[in-house]
């Protein structure tokens, strides 16, 4: 398994804003793909936050995170976050999510970033297991989620 960022495969743009889209876009008001691949050529970047950051086994795109400056509204007091983390459902359930969470937490060490936050409604277990910690609970997006950190 590869990760590059974005902007190193671009060709793969198109896949992430469908997959980003129909997971948590389309439950935002007034979003589409359009806006979803405009918000990603936002986070087009190599060497600074926000970048996106996308995983290949061989040539088969299987799973992407961005690394943002704020997630939820409410809470900009808190930066940066790994958001977006997403795993293509036939190559779930097979380390990619672990090795994206890592992933995302050594490439925010790099950056010299001494924490990273998240926001999670379904998968608390799971980052829990990787040494995050539940900080804070809130609405987002119409539902409750809770905030986690981890030190890097």
């Amino acid at each position: 398994m590869e990760l590059f960022a974005l902007k190193q495969k671009p060709e793969y743009l198109d896949q992430v804003a469908e997959w980003l889209y129909l997971e948590w876009g389309i439950k935002t008001a007034g979003s589409s793909r359009a806006t979803v691949c405009e918000k990603l050529e936002t986070f087009n970047n190599i060497d600074k936050i926000p970048i996106n950051y996308v995983a290949l086994n061989g040539e088969k795109l299987v799973g992407t995170f961005n690394l943002m400056l704020f997630d939820p509204p409410t809470r900009r007091d808190l930066s940066p976050w790994l958001g977006s983390l997403y795993v293509e459902p036939t190559y779930r359930n097979r380390g990619i999510g672990t090795f994206l969470v890592n992933a995302a937490v050594a490439k925010a060490k790099n950056f010299k970033i001494k924490k990273l936050y998240l926001c999670t409604s379904t998968q608390e277990k799971m980052y829990a297991k990787l040494g995050w910690e539940v900080i804070d609970e809130v609405d987002f997006r119409d539902e409750r989620v809770l905030i986690m950190e981890i030190s890097t």
